[in-house]
């Protein structure tokens, strides 16, 4: 196994931009943590009886972890974005991409937590998402509409 040094090395030789890389660690390590969270401990809160509801104090401890973990890997998406290194078309997409990570990512620990703040965030999400994505709509629905074109003309 290559220690962290070795591997760090290992990406710097092969041309991956650190905010990028940076990036792409921070969302797996969250994504592992969210996951053991929603299917293992989460459930396994719910289930305890312990006088006191466990489920929104588990969540809140994985929520903190969890927002670490995001916080530091869009911290590196959007240093890598705002360096010369990221294509200019390929910008918009990252940066939309990143948002998604980040609402897929939090929005269900927030509801396990408190559903209001689920709700609330998920709206939030929606709202940002759509704001960004609606000077570019022309662009997107010709983009679906000629992927939509050639599944249909291969089938």
């Amino acid at each position: 196994l290559l220690h962290a040094a070795e591997l760090r090395l290992e990406v710097a030789r092969m041309g991956v931009p650190d905010g990028l890389s940076r990036a792409l660690g921070g969302y797996l390590t969250a994504f592992l943590i969210w996951l053991f969270s929603l299917t293992v401990f989460i459930p396994l809160a719910a289930e305890v009886s312990a006088g006191i509801p466990l489920r929104p104090l588990v969540a809140s401890m994985f929520l903190t972890a969890v927002a670490i973990e995001v916080y530091s890997a869009t911290s590196g998406m959007l240093s890598y974005l705002n360096s010369r290194r990221a294509a200019e078309r390929l910008r918009l997409v990252l940066l939309e991409v990143t948002l998604v990570a980040d609402a897929v990512l939090l929005i269900p620990l927030l509801w396990a937590v408190a559903p209001v703040l689920g709700g609330m965030s998920l709206i939030l999400a929606l709202v940002v998402m759509a704001v960004l994505a609606s000077p570019h709509l022309d662009e997107l629905v010709t983009l679906a509409s000629g992927a939509l074109a050639r599944l249909l003309g291969a089938q």
